[in-house]
């Protein structure tokens, strides 16, 4: 059965998120653990993605910014 609800546990993000709240109000069983861990490894990669988007739009108008060819 633990088998079961961590695998619909990976499908729902509402039940991670649910879980995710349950550890940080100090349950630390294994589901509520692997949620958290879940969560975090979202946030981090949710997080990456917006700063590479920043960093090539800050490439992209700094290549736009400069003069072309031999002026």
């Amino acid at each position: 059965m633990d088998g079961q609800e961590s695998i619909e546990m990976e499908l729902d993000w509402e039940t991670i998120d649910m879980q995710a709240k349950r550890f940080d109000e100090g349950d630390h069983s294994v589901l509520c653990l692997r949620a958290k861990m879940l969560e975090l490894a979202y946030q981090d990669g949710y997080n990456q993605c917006l700063q590479d988007n920043e960093t090539a739009t800050q490439n992209f108008m700094l290549m736009m910014s400069q003069p072309a060819g031999h002026a």
